[in-house]
């Protein structure tokens, strides 16, 4: 216990070089997420996965979808034909962006304690729930 408590409060701390910050539940979640709109689409989503290093847990959630998922190091050529689901690092979040707002809605998942994935939907997809309208903030 008291190692996992050092661990999320100093997850790079380099005296603990290998030390694991296990997936947080917000990664759980996402998995969930696209579980869940593979049932409703009766189909296994096409998952494009462009992260430097921490994206590799999503292979392993996602071997019951072999041949529809394309992992890179690199950035992903972003443009026609993009997939259903778009995973990156903050690292190409803009040109993903760019590339995917007129046709993806953008979450953030938690993936360890200061790592994140932003991470592309396609808005046609079965089970998308309504976009939310943005609430309006009073003049300070």
């Amino acid at each position: 216990m008291a190692c996992t408590q050092r661990i999320q409060s100093s997850p790079a701390d380099p005296a603990q070089p290998y030390v694991y910050g296990h997936t947080s539940q917000g990664f759980l979640d996402l998995v969930a997420k696209i579980d869940q709109l593979e049932a409703c689409e009766g189909r296994p989503l096409e998952l494009w996965v462009a992260e430097e290093e921490n994206g590799w847990p999503l292979p392993w959630y996602r071997r019951h979808a072999l041949g529809h998922n394309r992992y890179t190091h690199d950035s992903l050529a972003f443009g026609p034909g993009n997939p259903d689901v778009v995973a990156v690092s903050s690292t190409w979040f803009v040109d993903a962006a760019q590339a995917l707002m007129a046709t993806h809605r953008h979450q953030l998942f938690p993936l360890r304690p200061t790592i994140d994935l932003h991470v592309f939907f396609r808005e046609t997809l079965q089970g998308m729930p309504p976009e939310e309208p943005a609430q309006l903030r009073p003049a300070d």
